[in-house]
């Protein structure tokens, strides 16, 4: 890939791998998402993305997808490998600002341990 998206196989997207780390795994909640994440020997860093009909209609669901893929892409250099990570949009995402999605994302992932060094800069 270019560089720019995330390569096919940093996409979850096995209903198994999305249930494992949803019942294995452990959760932060903020207000734009909530982080699923999933740690261990054998796990490759995979990401996924999800946002339910209570998001809005599609376009407001694919905008949230959107905008978390975006902030994921920006802290990806800094997340630990050997994770496994859920972004699930709350309603309130289809409506925030990039930035502040992106700021409660660096947020979640440095509470979590899950960034190296304190996290990526703050571009």
């Amino acid at each position: 890939m270019s560089g720019r998206g995330l390569d096919p196989k940093e996409r979850l997207k096995r209903r198994s791998d999305f249930q494992a780390t949803y019942q294995a795994g452990k959760a932060i909640h903020g207000r734009y998402q909530v982080l699923f994440y999933l740690t261990g020997e054998g796990i490759e860093r995979q990401v996924g993305f999800v946002a339910s009909r209570r998001v809005g209609q599609a376009t407001e669901r694919n905008r949230a997808k959107r905008v978390l893929r975006e902030a994921y892409r920006h802290l990806k250099p800094a997340v630990i490998p050997g994770v496994r990570l859920i972004f699930v949009a709350r309603s309130e995402c289809a409506e925030a600002r990039s930035v502040e999605v992106l700021a409660e994302a660096r947020r979640l992932l440095g509470g979590a341990g899950l960034l190296r060094d304190g996290g990526a800069p703050a571009s």
